[in-house]
């Protein structure tokens, strides 16, 4: 069941929608916005609820750009989100409903994606390296810091449906590849969560951490 946009008495600042996890009666539910137009706002609010325009629920997001939730089936929920600086907030946005959400169906996967690398081919230097098996994948991200520093990540877990989620732990410290074994590289926390949403065995999007969306396939030899 797709998305149910209410009236149109909404916020000018934000555009706002629902995406689903997986199939359309899949409990979690990922919400993801634009950002406002005209400043930089501190963080975000989500507001979701039973009842229209009433959000029972507010959970600050900070900067991120995408919120999931797992919600209860056999009910419809309302959403909506508002920007937020020093002293003062946004209206909230225009209302989105998600209705009579079902039971989850059991954990299959619509898609098996091809093992190897992936990567948008617009933005080189970045990729995803892709490993599943039995239902679970592995991601190992390579990218960059904003000052040009190598840092990697990897992110696992299952795939349910066409959706992979999970966090991403980036490691520091590495083995220098002309230098003698010192150890294993070091833990060093996660700048926060990974979605892919597979399109197909061979097509995806991934929402990465603070808003940033980009759409990867395999890269061809």
């Amino acid at each position: 069941m797709m998305p149910i946009p209410s009236s149109d008495v909404a916020s000018r600042y934000l555009l706002f929608l629902a995406l689903f996890a997986s199939a359309a009666n899949a409990l979690p539910v990922t919400l993801v916005w634009d950002p406002p137009v005209g400043y930089v706002p501190a963080g975000y609010v989500v507001g979701y609820g039973e009842a229209s325009g009433v959000y029972s629920t507010e959970v600050d997001v900070g900067t991120a750009r995408n919120y999931t939730v797992d919600l209860l089936g056999g009910r419809t929920y309302y959403f909506s989100v508002k920007a937020y600086t020093a002293g003062d907030s946004s209206a909230w946005a225009r209302e989105v409903a998600v209705a009579e959400l079902n039971e989850p169906p059991p954990l299959s996967v619509l898609y098996s994606p091809a093992v190897g690398l992936w990567a948008n081919a617009d933005e080189i230097g970045t990729g995803y390296a892709l490993d599943f098996k039995h239902g679970a994948l592995v991601v190992t991200v390579y990218s960059y810091k904003a000052s040009g520093e190598p840092q990697w990540y990897i992110a696992s877990g299952p795939i349910v449906g066409a959706t992979f989620t999970s966090r991403l732990d980036k490691f520091i410290g590495g083995q220098c590849i002309s230098c003698a074994f010192t150890g294993a590289p070091a833990a060093a926390g996660s700048d926060g969560t990974i979605t892919i949403l597979f399109s197909s065995a061979t097509s995806a999007t991934v929402f990465l951490p603070e808003g940033r969306v980009t759409k990867i396939r395999p890269l061809s030899f």
